[in-house]
């Protein structure tokens, strides 16, 4: 028998196992990807959410989140400013690391410095695999990301904490990493 000679399908194959090694042994970082969502998942305009529905009462401090980019920047501590009717996307991720589950959503919580209180639902389940490697987490939490979409909605100008509720079947968490937004 003599040698076989390598084909077309041989050579996709050494690609894309040389593109896996590659990502495999790669550093990484949170935040590792560029855009924060999936093209693929349509992220929906906010949705106004009564706190009755959430039972605000409640809710557990804990869960891990990050609340990473508003607009594609980079958020931290400090307040970032926004005008009001401007475009407003807010994105990051959360999940329940005690028991590696991912929530079933994810609402965000807008606290004035007043008390007004605003609940938006966010499109979850968006998928966030630089989480998973950053924290050495199963694949199981892939889909821990989420992006809320605020263009359209009728928050008034002020200054507000924003945090998070992640919701489980069984209970649900707030998880706050300090953001502040500032709509002017």
């Amino acid at each position: 028998m003599g040698k076989r000679l390598p084909t077309r399908s041989d050579s996709v194959y050494v690609f894309i196992l040389a593109l896996v090694l590659a990502t495999w042994f790669s550093p990484s970082q949170v935040p590792v990807i560029a855009k924060p969502h999936n093209d693929e998942k349509v992220v929906q305009k906010a949705v106004s959410i009564s706190p009755e529905t959430l039972r605000v009462s409640s809710l557990r401090p804990g869960g891990e989140c990050n609340i990473e980019y508003i607009n594609g920047a980079q958020m931290s501590d400090v307040v970032h400013s926004v005008k009001k009717g401007q475009h407003v996307e807010i994105s990051g991720w959360g999940i329940d690391k005690e028991k590696l589950r991912i929530p079933d959503r994810v609402v965000a919580h807008l606290k004035s410095e007043a008390g007004v209180d605003y609940y938006y639902l966010a499109t979850a389940g968006l998928p966030r695999p630089d989480v998973v490697d950053y924290f050495n987490l199963p694949l199981t939490l892939i889909n821990s990301g989420f992006v809320l979409d605020l263009s359209e909605t009728e928050i008034q100008p002020g200054f507000y904490s924003v945090s998070l509720i992640l919701l489980f079947g069984d209970f649900d968490q707030r998880c706050d990493n300090r953001r502040k937004l500032h709509i002017y």
